[in-house]
């Protein structure tokens, strides 16, 4: 009897530590590399519906990101980020609706956003095995994957090059450096690989306030420019300190 009690009793106070384990380390270091699609005026599919872009992907177009951000959790299952992201687009008329019109933009650009995350199933959380001590006589847990949704605001600095010469009179041009206003939704998958590293893949869409984001407009669209990242990233959690603030360098 006595041996049961004791193992119900380590069993309770080892699921009340992992419960409250996300404390310890609600601070985030995030670095990754992805992919960039944008889609503007300059070309896009035939079809009058582009389901706000993504038939429009095309693989040569495809560019790289690169990102890097902090992320802190509020609670276990929600979080706020700040993410920089950098790269270019390039966006071409060849095998678009307008095939002849031979426009080719590359875009530079730099993105600064904020996000709100909620975690379906979060990372933390952890999946008992059947064995319930490891070796070491400690409550054996594996790590499950993470799966989470985020909506954000931020904005996009550009800077469009394109052969004005080209450009139909008609057409609206705008190749200076000029930034625009961005609202961000996407979802995010994540897996620890150990109580300080997490892999991560992300794919989410942006809304520019503005149709200019390639520096381009013309009188026949009808609305603002849409792009996407797909990332990949590594994730470090570092150490919160009893007051609350991250322990990056601990002695």
């Amino acid at each position: 009897m006595r041996k049961i009690l004791i193992f119900i009793l380590l069993v309770s106070v080892s699921t009340i530590v992992e419960a409250q384990r996300w404390k310890f380390y609600r601070y985030e270091a995030s670095l990754g590399i992805g992919t960039a699609n944008g889609f503007f005026d300059v070309g896009g599919t035939a079809s009058e519906s582009s389901l706000l872009g993504l038939k429009d992907i095309d693989v040569l177009s495809t560019r790289p990101v690169l990102f890097f951000g902090t992320r802190y959790k509020i609670t276990q299952n929600m979080a706020v980020s700040v993410r920089f992201h950098a790269g270019y687009f390039n966006s071409t008329d060849e095998d678009s609706k307008n095939p002849t019109r031979g426009y080719v933009m590359n875009v530079p650009f730099f993105e600064p956003t904020a996000q709100f995350e909620y975690s379906i199933l979060s990372e933390d959380k952890r999946v008992r095995s059947a064995a319930v001590f490891n070796r070491r006589g400690m409550v054996n847990n594996y790590a499950s994957i993470g799966l989470y949704g985020f909506a954000g605001l931020g904005g996009i600095v550009v800077k469009p090059s394109i052969d004005e010469g080209k450009i139909s009179s008609s057409h609206s041009v705008k190749t200076t450096l000029h930034t625009a206003a961005v609202a961000s939704v996407g979802i995010g998958i994540k897996k620890p690989l150990n109580k300080k590293l997490i892999i991560g893949v992300e794919i989410g869409g942006r809304y520019a306030l503005s149709d200019y984001v390639e520096g381009l407009t013309t009188k026949f669209s009808s609305h603002n420019d849409v792009y996407y990242f797909g990332t990949a990233s590594i994730n470090y959690k570092i150490r919160t300190s009893r007051r609350g603030y991250p322990q990056i360098f601990r002695k």
